[in-house]
């Protein structure tokens, strides 16, 4: 998965997952597994599908890694910015500088 995810063949690695999950009685994946798919959902835009994975993944046991705290909030500050960037592009300017100074 991660050799399609670094090529950008999204639909591989979301098709990968799936015939993993479906594939035995063990459903549950690795936490990089996990990763790969929320940052491919994220990559996507696909908010709601990469939180769901994450809580799939909190549901069935999995335990969350640094990584996986990176990518949720890195995805939420570039959401956030983008968000602000299209309402008013001089206050995130300001909140910008004001944020690389703490």
């Amino acid at each position: 998965m991660n050799l399609y995810a670094t090529a950008g063949d999204f639909d591989s690695v979301l098709k990968t997952w799936d015939e993993y999950r479906c594939s035995g009685d063990e459903k549950k994946g690795c936490t990089e597994s996990y990763n790969i798919v929320m940052q491919v959902y994220m990559s996507l835009g696909k908010d709601s599908e990469a939180v769901q994975t994450f809580d799939q993944m909190i549901n069935e046991g999995g335990i969350p890694n640094s990584r996986t705290f990176t990518i949720m909030i890195e995805h939420e500050e570039f959401k956030n910015m983008h968000e602000a960037n299209l309402e008013d592009p001089l206050s995130n300017s300001i909140m910008t500088g004001l944020n690389s100074r703490v």
